[in-house]
């Protein structure tokens, strides 16, 4: 059993993430999002949620 979520092994975020958010930003499917902070980071925020110590 894990004891906490674990991110994955090695964290890389490739362009195409950040591709993929802006079109999806950019289409009609996010028009209801406003005020928010997306993160795209390989699931760091899973095994950091406060952030780095």
């Amino acid at each position: 059993a894990f004891t906490h979520f674990q991110a994955m092994p090695i964290p890389y975020v490739e362009p195409e993430d950040i591709a993929n958010l802006a079109v999806f930003l950019a289409s009609d499917e996010s028009r209801y999002i406003t005020g928010q902070q997306i993160r795209v980071d390989a699931g760091a925020l899973l095994k950091f949620p406060d952030g780095p110590a």
